[in-house]
């Protein structure tokens, strides 16, 4: 479609699949998105924490 302009609107939400396998198999720490939908730069500090913290 010929245009001039494209507006790409999405939700987003938070999203783990993984942490339900690995209940109980090793510990795990969940930062990002998958708590809570948000900036880059938010996700980046909280994985910096969790690491740096653990």
């Amino acid at each position: 479609f010929p245009c001039d302009t494209v507006v790409l609107a999405i939700g987003t939400r938070a999203f783990c699949p993984l942490m339900e396998e690995l209940d109980g198999i090793c510990e795990t720490v969940i930062v990002g998105d998958a708590v809570q939908a948000r900036q880059a730069i938010q996700a980046s500090r909280e994985g910096f924490n969790a690491g740096y913290y653990a």
